[in-house]
């Protein structure tokens, strides 16, 4: 996937730009590990940083193939995540929650087509590169908020990344 800025730079307080990820199939459809068509992801995304904290808020579409699991056809859908976090270390370490979710545009927000979950996460930037990881359970196994079961929804996520993203140019406003 990529994204590009469209206002604001590194480090601002507010930044707003587009993106798209593109998904090609590489698991056994048969196991549930993956599907056997392309789906794509364009989204917008409004972002953030303060000298403490950073936070996110990812809106996009999930343009897909309609499948079918069991009684439940899933289409499109809406797809929002949010992220906050704190950051240390002279901004070089991020540590926050991230909580995702998505709907069918038919059916939309009914019990088996409603996704939520949560996840902790933590994001450290060297140089240029940003590398993260996360881990947590879906919102309806172990946090007892009981927000969604919708298919998909994971007992346990985990997630590694690598990221490219340029340097912000901190500079201390004159005195």
């Amino acid at each position: 996937g990529t994204r590009v800025r469209i206002v604001g730079k590194p480090g601002d307080a507010f930044e707003l730009g587009v993106g798209g990820y593109v998904f090609i199939p590489t698991g056994d459809d048969l196991q549930y590990d993956g599907e056997p068509h392309v789906r794509g992801l364009p989204a917008a995304v409004l972002s953030g940083e303060t000298k403490a904290l950073a936070y996110a808020v990812n809106l996009g579409v999930l343009l897909r193939n309609p499948r079918k699991f069991a009684d439940v056809t899933l289409g499109h859908q809406a797809v929002v995540g949010l992220a906050a976090a704190v950051m240390l270390a002279n901004r070089k370490l991020q540590i926050g929650p991230e909580v995702y979710g998505s709907t069918t545009f038919d059916n939309a927000f009914q019990r088996d087509t409603l996704n939520a979950e949560a996840i902790l996460g933590v994001k450290l930037r060297m140089g240029s590169l940003v590398a993260g990881a996360a881990v947590g359970p879906g919102l309806t196994r172990g946090l007892g908020s009981g927000l969604t079961e919708g298919t998909g929804t994971p007992v346990l996520r985990a997630v590694a990344s690598l990221t490219y993203a340029q340097e912000p140019n901190y500079t201390p406003p004159p005195p």
